[in-house]
């Protein structure tokens, strides 16, 4: 039988071995998965370890999979919203001229909601840009990987968009909020 030692607080593998630590936050794995961390062919990095949803004190890991699986319709989309002033709990898309970044503003507790739900590591949230007051001109569109949100730092996106119009995104479960500075 093979273990995993795990970060509670962000579910970031920390080391794979055959001995259960007692004294350590651990749980079983494969030998098959065990072997395929040390040799390499899966990546820690790719993994995350996640609170079990019916059953306390359980843990289950679970592969990061890239999804982007959201497409421009007009009916499906969402306006992301200007921001006027400063707000907690907020995903904010900031464009700066021709520069566009990201960065989160949650308090303790969203943070640990979004980090212990699986559904939202590995996604990538598309964003639509168009002209202001009408979305039915689409200027250009760009995918933001989720997890870039909870690093605590402003990330680059990779959009050149340099005038002034409306962001739309397809989910509206997230509160994204769409700051221009001029």
């Amino acid at each position: 039988m093979s273990y995993l030692q795990f970060d509670e607080t962000t579910g970031s593998i920390i080391s794979i071995g055959n001995e259960l630590h007692t004294d350590k936050l651990c749980i079983p794995i494969s030998k098959d998965l065990a072997t395929a961390f040390i040799t390499g062919k899966e990546q820690l990095s790719k993994w995350k370890v996640f609170p079990d949803k019916t059953e306390s004190q359980k843990y289950n890991i679970v592969k990061i999979e890239k999804n982007t699986n959201e497409e421009y319709t007009d009916n499906t989309i969402y306006p992301v919203p200007k921001l006027v002033q400063d707000n907690t709990n907020v995903f904010k898309i900031i464009q700066d001229k021709g520069k566009w970044s990201g960065k989160a503003f949650l308090d303790e507790t969203k943070k640990n909601f979004y980090i212990t739900r699986s559904d939202y590591f590995g996604h990538q949230k598309k964003f639509y840009i168009t002209e202001k007051n009408d979305k039915r001109y689409l200027i250009d569109s760009f995918t933001v990987d989720f997890e870039n949100f909870f690093t605590n730092e402003k990330f680059t996106i990779d959009c050149n968009v340099d005038v002034e119009c409306d962001l739309y995104v397809a989910s509206g479960n997230d509160k994204f909020v769409h700051v221009e500075i001029k």
